[in-house]
């Protein structure tokens, strides 16, 4: 496990259970030579478990949540490190940053997510400030819709379940914060050739953009379809 700090550049990984593959770890194990690891917390264990050191999304959560009481308080958290003060902080980080709520409805839909996301270059100085640190590659997948849409005994209930709205989100927030967004295994290579150059590629990276904007725009006609499709109650 590795310890949240503020201010680093992360690459951060969401996947559903379907892409969690030898593939994905080894991919994840290469980035990881480059820039150090974040995680969803499921995804996190996966990686985990293959020997891979990686930041949970509750851990940077419970640090920036800290470090923003302590600051409130008026002294920097390394002041009331052993004081009775940063317990009852660290109390409230804890109580404060619970991850999964409402049956895994809200998990980085955050500003402790989806900042580090979405923060531009320039504003590397405000997430300090805020114990965050910057996500600069983003590798996600999304719940497969369309598979849930077509499966033998589906539900109206079980299908808006895997409507997915938090990796689109984080997607479309690396695009605005001009990130590098990875969703398919078949780019793997390529990004690695892209993290290990020593040249700015904005091409590259803008390609990575478009394919992942297209997808998103592909994700919701899917939901808009199905919706148009579905019978109306009697």
């Amino acid at each position: 496990m590795t310890k949240p700090t503020q201010g680093p550049e992360y690459a951060y990984f969401t996947v559903a259970d379907y892409d969690k593959t030898p593939a994905l770890v080894e991919f994840a194990r290469q980035v990881a030579k480059v820039v150090p690891l974040l995680s969803s917390n499921g995804t996190a264990r996966y990686l985990r478990e293959a020997g891979l050191p990686v930041t949970s999304v509750t851990e940077i959560i419970k640090h920036s949540i800290a470090h923003r009481l302590a600051n409130a308080n008026g002294a920097p958290a390394a002041v009331l490190k052993f004081e009775e003060g940063r317990k009852i902080i660290d109390w409230t980080a804890e109580v404060l940053s619970e991850y999964d709520l409402l049956n895994g409805r809200i998990k980085t839909l955050r500003p402790e997510c989806m900042g580090p996301i979405l923060a531009a270059p320039d504003q590397i100085g405000e997430l300090q400030r805020l114990g965050m640190c910057r996500i600069v590659l983003n590798r996600t997948s999304f719940y497969a819709f369309r598979r849930e849409v077509q499966r033998d005994g589906s539900t109206l209930k079980s299908i808006r379940q895997k409507l997915d709205i938090g990796g689109p989100t984080g997607i479309m927030c690396t695009i605005k914060a001009d990130g590098l967004p990875i969703i398919f295994a078949e780019d793997h290579d390529e990004v690695l050739q892209y993290l290990w150059s020593d040249r700015i590629n904005d091409e590259f990276r803008r390609r990575m953009q478009r394919k992942a904007a297209w997808h998103v725009a592909d994700y919701y006609q899917q939901v808009a379809r199905w919706l148009t499709e579905i019978p109306m109650p009697a």
